[in-house]
């Protein structure tokens, strides 16, 4: 008969692409090839927090394995009562000695490419994707980090952030 049981054997866990905020409106969805860490996972509302390596490589020593390996963090916090969605100049200047190497503000999520040379993440280039939305009154800062000379630090990686953004749009429409 037909089986549903995951490739690799039954103690796979099942991959998650979908996780609803606790406090919120709001379904983070994952891009295509990318899933949620369930270790690294905080879904308030008020102060949630996502890893999203590739799903080949969750669980596995290190995120930046290969050049083609990102690592996108999803960031979530309440809209203040005046607020606004973040602009792209928000953005740089809430990462302290960061500067502006790009900017894409047409697109579906307006997004920075930041130089950031003391910023934390182990194996990751100085320079990343980083873009902010707002959805139910909550903001989402999404950023991408990946090795230096990744293909994910052209306009690629930015289409991956702009791919999550819609899909989780479109996963925190309230069902008709």
């Amino acid at each position: 008969g037909l089986s549903l049981a995951a490739p690799g054997g039954t103690g796979t866990p099942s991959r998650l692409t979908e996780v609803r905020m606790q406090g919120a409106e709001v379904v983070l969805a994952a891009p295509r090839g990318y899933c949620f860490d369930p270790k690294m996972l905080r879904r308030d509302a008020a102060d949630g927090f996502a890893l999203l390596p590739r799903c080949d490589l969750l669980g596995g020593p290190g995120f930046f394995g290969s050049r083609n390996a990102g690592v996108i963090t999803a960031t979530f916090g309440e809209l203040p009562a005046k607020g606004r969605v973040p602009s792209v100049s928000d953005l740089a200047a809430s990462t302290p000695g960061a500067h502006i190497v790009a900017r894409r503000e047409n697109g579906p999520l307006p997004l920075v490419k930041l130089d950031m040379p003391g910023h934390s993440a182990a194996g990751a280039s100085p320079e990343h994707w980083r873009g902010a939305m707002v959805l139910e009154g909550h903001v989402i800062v999404l950023a991408l980090y990946a090795p230096a000379k990744s293909p994910l630090l052209t306009e690629r990686g930015a289409a991956l952030l702009e791919q999550m953004a819609e899909l989780t749009r479109e996963a925190s429409r309230p069902e008709p």
